[in-house]
Parts: structure tokens; sequence; C-alpha cells
């Protein structure tokens, strides 16, 4: 019983997803539909009352439950929206997702590029300036980014007036319930996808789309979530979800979490060569190493072998710690003495990047992905077309995406020995 096992020995300081940092906060009551458990199919009962409740906390139209988290509500609202053919505003900073919702609807992207933070080597938000619009009727935009960064959905939504925004709010779902964070909260995209399990006290997969405007009907959207979600829904998950829609702003009124966080990286600043990003979202702390003499990748070692302090992951010479109010004071204590226990000094600096290569959409995802393939070593596979969306996992944005030519630097960025690519005719 390998998983069992492991997960049964498994002991960790989290400052990773999921948001309970590993304190469940509900009873694993696993049952399925009955008389009075309702039916998240079509809800008239207790997941109605639930998501009604959370609609009006979040101060939404309507909330709809997942439990196949955000990549669920992705898929669903492109399903919603996207007709065969019809071309699609894309943020290319997406998650890997929205190319499959693609491919289900038939859509095809018109990739728009955020611009680059040359400093961390991480996109910006997509910003308004970045949207070469023509008239399409659907923009896909993500925000906050993974780094905790927000776009101004309200600007975009000025360049762009009447068109349909889906918007990729995975990370932000917790700025909903702390009024530190009221400033990042939107509702000028016309459906939104929270992850709760990122940052609430919320069990893996424990998502919500949410509806702010009239322009999709509700019928389209439970529609196009009943397409994509499981009929077995998990009860543990929808019921963290409720919890976590009626604490949340009891949870995240303490701020003495944020407080230590806000302290850790003065004393960063100060005291190391470290950079820290200046993001909006508080409870992420990404720390660059360019400066440092130790890299990004070493420093996570280090955590993890000594003192079991597990973070979100590395991107390029990046680190990303995420926090929540579930964190205890002693895991950010133990945080900051493991960290100025180490002998920093300043080195010459080393620019790391993580780019969005701009690649040459040859095929519509939906064509490339029944096309016929075939695996070809990746030193082979310039010029050829992708029949696979190729990720880093965090943060599962495709390095190429499923039609896309493979250039030089694409191949040289994958990783792979292999590589799936659509066969020459």
């Amino acid at each position: 019983m390998p998983i069992y096992e492991y997960l049964n020995e498994f002991s960790e300081i989290s400052f990773h997803m999921p948001g309970h940092k590993g304190n469940i906060p509900v009873p694993i009551v696993d049952v399925t539909e009955l008389s009075g458990t309702d039916n998240l199919m079509c809800p008239n009962g207790i997941i109605k009352e639930a998501q009604d409740n959370m609609a009006k906390v979040l101060e939404k139209k309507e909330a709809f439950f997942l439990t196949n988290g955000a990549t669920g509500g992705i898929l669903a609202s492109i399903l919603a929206t996207v007709t065969p053919g019809e071309i699609v505003l894309v943020d290319r900073n997406c998650h890997a997702s929205v190319i499959y919702g693609l491919i289900l609807a038939g859509g095809i992207p018109k990739f728009v590029y955020p611009k680059i933070n040359e400093e961390f080597g991480i996109p910006y938000p997509l910003s308004a300036e970045d949207i070469d619009y023509d008239g399409e009727k659907v923009l896909i935009v993500t925000s906050p980014t993974y780094y905790g960064e927000v776009a101004n959905i309200k600007k975009i939504r000025e360049t762009v007036g009447d068109i349909t925004i889906i918007q990729d709010e995975a990370h932000g779902a917790h700025f909903y319930f702390d009024d530190a964070l009221a400033s990042c909260r939107t509702n000028e995209s016309d459906l939104t996808v929270l992850s709760f399990h990122k940052t609430m006290p919320t069990l893996n997969q424990g998502a919500v789309l949410c509806k702010n405007t009239e322009r999709i009907s509700s019928q389209r959207i439970k529609q196009a979530i009943n397409m994509v979600h499981t009929t077995s829904p998990s009860y543990p998950i929808l019921s963290s979800l409720d919890y976590s829609g009626s604490f949340g702003k009891e949870l995240y009124q303490s701020k003495t979490v944020l407080e230590e966080i806000k302290q850790l990286s003065k004393k960063l600043t100060e005291k190391t060569p470290l950079k820290i990003l200046a993001n909006q979202d508080s409870y992420k702390l990404l720390l660059n190493c360019d400066n440092a003499n130790y890299s990004a990748e070493e420093l996570d070692k280090y955590l993890q072998k000594n003192y079991k302090i597990y973070a979100e992951g590395v991107f390029g010479n990046n680190l990303l710690l995420m926090f929540s109010p579930c964190n205890k004071m002693e895991e950010i204590k133990t945080l900051s003495k493991a960290l100025f226990k180490l002998d920093w000094k300043e080195k010459e600096t080393t620019k790391t990047s993580y780019p969005l290569l701009k690649l040459k959409q040859v095929m519509a995802p939906r064509d490339a992905y029944f096309a016929e393939g075939e695996w070809i070593p990746a030193k082979e596979a310039v010029g050829r077309i992708s029949k696979e969306n190729i990720t880093r996992f965090p943060p599962c944005v495709p390095i190429v995406t499923v039609g896309e030519e493979l250039s030089e630097e694409a191949v040289g960025l994958i990783g792979k020995d292999t590589v799936y690519v659509v066969t020459k005719l």
C-alpha cells in the first residue's frame, strides 16, 4: 500500500497548497446522494442552500460548487461560452486546462502575451495594453497570477467592451474573505473560477465557479458543469467548501500570520541578498536568489532536508512560499530560523527567466489533438506540431500548447527525451 503507507507517516511544515495546511477542518463523512444529502447535478436542498450562502458571501449572482478543481470550472466556462471554430483571446500565461477546454469546445486561441518582469524572470499580469483586440467575443485571463499579482480587470473591460470575460481567479479565493485584500476583488468579468483548496481550509479539488453578470444563462453554465463533472461528487469536499464559505471571514480576521509574513519579508530584505516580489497578495512570498550565494533550488532542498519545510515550488531562480491563517506561528518561526541560520553573502547577479515563448499556432488545438501522431526524439522535434501540452508542473502553464510548432528554444526548455507530435503527411 505505497500511497497509504507514505501518507500515514508523512509529516511536514506546509508553505504550499492546500490552504488548510494539513489541519482538516471538517469530518470526513463520505456518503452519496440520499434523501437528505441533495444532488450536485440538480441541487434543491442542502447543496443549493450552501451555494446560495456562498454567492452572498462572495457577492456574486450565483456560485456553483465543484469537486474536480478549478480545472472543471475552466472547462465548463469555455464550454458555456465558446462555439466551434471561434477565435478566442487567451492570456498566454494560462493554465493547461484552458487549452483542454478549447479542444473540447473547438475554439481557436489567439494568444495575448503579458509583459515579463525581467528582475524576477516571470510574467506580469495581463494588462489592457497587451491585448490585440479585433472583435473577438471571448477573453480568458489569469488573475491573480501564480505569484500573487493582480490584473486590472476593470481597465481590460473598458478596452474590450462588450465581450465575455472568463477569469481564472484560482489563486484568489481568499481575496473575498480578507478585508485587507478587498482591492483585489472584482466582478468585472462574467465568470470567475476560484480554487478554494489553494488558499482556504478546503480539501483538494474544492472549487467554485461564479456567475457575475447576466451575459451567460445559469442553465447553460449548469449544463456545461454537468458535462465535465463527476456524477459522484465528494461530500467531504463539498462540506469543506461549505465550511470555508461560512467561516472564511472569521479565519482571515486574524492578522497574526499576515503580520508575521510582513516581518519576515522585511527582515529578509534588510539582512539577506534575497529580493522579494512586491505583489498584492501578501500571503505569497516569492524569494529571488539571483544575487545570493544559494540558488532557489539549493534553498528548497536545504529547507526540506533539515527542517521538513516544503515550499510551493522553484520557478527559475525564485522560491515561492504560500501561507494561510491555518499556518501555526511556530511553523513560521521555524522557517525564519532556518533562513537566518544560513551564511548569506551577496554574489554577482545571475539572471534567470521563466519565459512565455511566442510559438506559431499551426493547427487548432482540437484538430491537432485528433490528428494522427507519433512519438519522436525531442532533438528531432524542431519544426513539428505538438499533439500535447508540454507544461511545467507547477504552475501548469504550457511551454508548448497543442497545435503549436516546436522551436529550437522550446525543445531546449521542455526537458523531455521524446515528444508527441502530429504525423507528417
